[in-house]
């Protein structure tokens, strides 16, 4: 009898396993269908199989569009505002959670609060600052624009992982002769490496897959 019920539990586990597969799976196979497709079959009666198979769509990719040329683009740009971004917020949140100076609190929030203001309200803004640095229609605008939009949350979340590492290990760090970057460099970044690598992570997605604002920054 318990023999039937663990292999009831078993056959209704994988089974549910299956299920999420198919769904998870389902519009990755969807998507490389619809790719096998003539535009003209796209927009008709949707199909599980395409019924005209054809390459063309990849061919022309290659050669009719500058794809690897917007795929090289799309990594600088993402890259370096990930690198850029890390590097700042890493200064920043560990001065705002481990020194002590005044208003050390509002900087915090006003931090945030940057990050919550609507990217919309920014877009003037940015466009004069970008055009007075002569920057306007270059990757590295680009890159200073992303900036202004991760470069405040990431701070925010470096933030919660630098508190969650004692002090105290800086501090005898510190009583052995290791100077205050010594003691960031070498022991609060290593602890804080899931941090790290969680905010690149969302900042590299964040500006792989943003697009209003290449197409307002960038305009050939």
């Amino acid at each position: 009898m318990l023999y039937k019920h663990t292999l009831r539990q078993k056959i209704l586990y994988y089974a549910l396993l299956v299920l999420l597969a198919v769904v998870i799976l389902f519009p990755i196979y969807y998507m490389l269908s619809i790719s096998l497709k003539l535009p003209r079959d796209i927009y008709r009666s949707p199909s599980l199989l395409p019924l005209n198979p054809t390459f063309q769509n990849y061919i022309d990719l290659f050669t009719k569009q500058d794809f690897l040329l917007n795929i090289r683009n799309s990594f600088i740009v993402s890259g370096s505002a990930t690198l850029i971004s890390v590097f700042i917020s890493c200064l920043a949140a560990y001065s705002l959670v481990r020194l002590k100076y005044r208003y050390r609190d509002w900087i915090g929030r006003l931090i945030l609060f940057a990050y919550l203001t609507p990217s919309a309200l920014l877009f003037i803004p940015l466009a004069v600052i970008i055009a007075r640095l002569g920057l306007g229609n270059t990757l590295h605008g680009l890159i200073f624009v992303y900036l202004t939009f991760s470069a405040p949350l990431s701070t925010w979340l470096m933030m919660g992982y630098f508190r969650s590492i004692p002090a105290d290990l800086e501090e005898q760090a510190m009583v052995d002769g290791a100077t205050r970057w010594v003691a960031l460099f070498r022991i609060v970044l290593p602890l804080a490496t899931p941090g790290l690598v969680a905010v690149s992570v969302f900042t590299f997605t964040g500006a792989w897959n943003e697009l209003l604002l290449a197409l307002i920054f960038i305009t050939s």
